[in-house]
């Protein structure tokens, strides 16, 4: 398979090969943050958090503030085309995830009523 496709993007020549674009891994740091909250909040969200580590659970918190952000900006339509077929590739891999799930919970549903 032959990548010199001149005058593409990279996720073009990917496609136009007819093969997935390989996925980079996001690198991940270390960013610091104060919470002003009372005590009393503070101890009942280390209750919540558990055995979890507080800078993952805050970690995940912020991903899923950030993902929401992205949803709404897409629904408002003040992204640009890089973002919207961002967007759309994630919709897809969702879509593979969903239908998956749902096949094998049709399949246990089938199974218990035999």
């Amino acid at each position: 398979m032959t990548r010199d496709y001149v005058g593409m993007g990279h996720r073009t020549r990917w496609r136009a090969a007819g093969a997935a674009a390989p996925k980079a891994k996001a690198a991940t740091r270390d960013h610091q943050a104060r919470v002003n909250v009372s005590d009393q909040v503070w101890r009942e969200f280390r209750d919540v958090v558990g055995n979890d580590s507080i800078a993952a659970y805050l970690g995940r918190l912020v991903e899923r503030a950030v993902e929401r952000n992205r949803a709404r900006r897409i629904r408002e339509g003040t992204v640009g085309e890089l973002a919207l077929l961002d967007a759309l590739e994630r919709a897809r891999e969702l879509h593979t995830d969903l239908s998956a799930v749902i096949e094998r919970l049709a399949h246990r549903l089938d199974r218990t009523r035999d």
